[in-house]
């Protein structure tokens, strides 16, 4: 298996809801263990007809860690 390059996640507050058929909403984790829930983000999928239970069925998270 590849490692996938770092990203940075741009966070953004908004008092708006979109009810975008094209988001799926993913857990934010503190550890690879996935025994620290930190919150939940909404991401957008990408293609068109993706239903959001290919992204759970996979277990799809994002893992967060400090840089050193």
């Amino acid at each position: 298996m590849d490692d996938i390059p770092l990203l940075a996640i741009e966070w953004k507050i908004s008092s708006q809801k979109t009810n975008d058929q094209q988001q799926v909403t993913l857990p934010v984790y503190g550890n690879g263990l996935r025994t620290e829930l930190l919150c939940t983000i909404n991401v957008k999928t990408g293609q068109a007809n993706t239903s959001e239970y290919n992204f759970y069925e996979r277990g799809v998270a994002v893992l967060a860690s400090l840089l050193e």
